[in-house]
């Protein structure tokens, strides 16, 4: 039922440790409504820096978007087909807080 799902969303929310962060398409020049052709990550994967997230195919080339922060992947925005364009929204990372993970031992 749509209520459940609607409690479990708010009790996701309340465990949340980081803070999320969009990611964008970056700036592909010219090129417009540019083929999605591959979506590399899954909800809940765990992502390092520089990893790729999605492939975009142009005329030219097909390239990978990689993730401007690691963290957890909380939402993908994209599927395999769409047509994207120069700062679309792709995904959202939930990104550790610094210090959140680290606790002192002394």
């Amino acid at each position: 039922s749509k209520l459940l799902s609607d409690i479990r969303l708010l009790s996701l929310q309340g465990e949340r440790m980081g803070k999320v962060v969009d990611i964008f398409i970056p700036d592909l020049g010219a090129d417009k409504d540019v083929d999605l052709i591959d979506v590399m990550v899954e909800v809940g994967d765990t992502v390092e820096e520089e990893d790729g997230l999605i492939t975009l195919e142009t005329e030219k080339a097909s390239m990978d978007v990689p993730t401007t922060q690691g963290g957890i992947i909380k939402e993908i925005l994209v599927k395999v087909g769409d047509k994207v364009n120069s700062g679309d929204l792709i995904a959202r990372v939930e990104v550790e807080e610094e210090g959140a993970a680290e606790e002192k031992v002394e």
